[in-house]
């Protein structure tokens, strides 16, 4: 992906690349998108006109019509810094991490290195008798 020319400037920032309108798909129609860190997906339905899940490492907006959005590799890096991100309908831009918190919390990646479904816990605080 290139960047432009402002280069370290934008650090910390807003991702430079544009977002990716998402509009309500038609009954029974699957829309799939692309997803990475640098994505922004712009919504143009309301936030809770679909309902959210995960399937492998897609995110999926399910609306009551039968339409699907997939943003395909949304949880690939699992890591929360990782997420791309949103803009509202009625404005404003908030984080993947951010915007799953709200909406629904379980789909969030666990945090920290290691995490993940594979992760063991370190026995830290285990007690038996």
């Amino acid at each position: 992906m290139t960047r432009s020319p402002q280069g370290a400037a934008g650090r910390g920032t807003a991702p430079a690349t544009a977002p990716v309108a998402l509009h309500l798909p038609a009954s029974g129609q699957v829309l799939h998108f692309d997803a990475n860190a640098d994505s922004r997906f712009a919504l143009g339905f309301p936030t809770d006109a679909a309902a959210l899940e995960r399937n492998g490492d897609d995110l999926v907006f399910s609306f009551p019509e039968g339409g699907r959005i997939v943003l395909s590799g949304f949880f690939e890096g699992s890591n929360a810094d990782l997420l791309p991100e949103f803009s509202l309908p009625e404005g404003g831009t908030v984080s993947g991490y951010d915007f799953l918190a709200a909406l629904e919390p379980d789909l969030l990646p666990a945090a920290g290195p290691g995490a993940g479904a594979g992760a063991a816990g370190g026995g830290v605080g285990d007690y038996s008798d």
